[in-house]
């Protein structure tokens, strides 16, 4: 069995997708989203408890990739991981990009220690719910039905994927707690304020940025409107006449009331 532990979910895929009945191929889907699960909390092992169980636990799989991706640059790329077998040479001396010092390494025999295999995020969210619209019916009641060549394209891909000989992972995350009690994940990014982080609680949907001290954060300024569910919706005032969806129940909100005051001037 692989690393990855998916080969049982694609050997059944593989036998319904060759089928090509209606319902093989809904069962197919099936199959292939089971690899896709498997795959995402796969790699969130990989951090152990440097990712909360509380936060690992309400992620969707599509999320948890793009999440593992905006903090940890490499954790969607396909990556070789192979270690030297001679002597490091000392470039202490050297100026880190001096032609000396890049040709120094040059020599260096390295072992291969073995491949991962991954999606890129967007591809692997973008297939994730396509195989997730097959199994739901719309609203007129009927199946968006699969094609046998688009499964068999995706059985490729994860094929690939399974026959990974090792799964690694950068840690160099932190995180922080929100208003609300969620736990925020702050990748380099996030922690040096380039990118703002958003609270993934539907309810609340506060943004936090860094303030500057380690791995502190602070709350970004924003119009909240409260939802009849219970929710705080983000709004911006220049769309002030327009309906806003609500995150959490997805309905829409709206301002019930504008008021208006002007400074008296003698």
């Amino acid at each position: 069995m692989g690393i990855f532990e998916i080969d049982s979910y694609i050997e059944r895929a593989k036998k319904l997708i060759a089928m090509n009945d209606e319902q093989s191929l809904f069962y197919a889907c099936l199959e292939m989203r089971y690899c896709f699960e498997v795959i995402a909390y796969k790699q969130l092992q990989l951090y152990g408890d440097k990712i909360p169980g509380l936060l690992a636990s309400k992620w969707q799989p599509d999320q948890i990739i793009r999440t593992l991706a905006s903090f940890d640059q490499d954790s969607d790329q396909t990556a070789q991981l192979s270690i030297s077998i001679t002597r490091i040479p000392d470039t202490s001396e050297l100026q880190p990009n001096a032609p000396e010092a890049r040709s120094a390494f040059e020599s260096i025999d390295y072992l291969p220690l073995g491949e991962t295999k991954r999606f890129k995020w967007k591809e692997f969210r973008s297939i994730y719910n396509k195989l997730g619209s097959h199994l739901h019916l719309g609203k007129d009641l009927r199946h968006n039905e699969p094609s046998q060549s688009g499964l068999e394209d995706i059985l490729l891909k994860l094929e690939e994927v399974a026959s990974s000989k090792m799964m690694f992972a950068k840690h160099d995350i932190a995180t922080a707690v929100c208003i609300c009690g969620e736990i925020l994940v702050l990748g380099p990014k996030e922690r040096s304020g380039e990118t703002s982080i958003a609270c993934r609680n539907t309810k609340c949907n506060r943004l936090w940025a860094a303030d500057g001290r380690p791995n502190s954060i602070t709350v970004v300024g924003q119009v909240l409107l409260n939802c009849s569910c219970g929710a705080m919706v983000p709004f911006a005032p220049e769309c002030v006449f327009r309906p806003v969806l609500c995150p959490n129940c997805k309905g829409t909100v709206t301002v019930s009331a504008i008021k208006t005051t002007t400074e008296s001037r003698p």
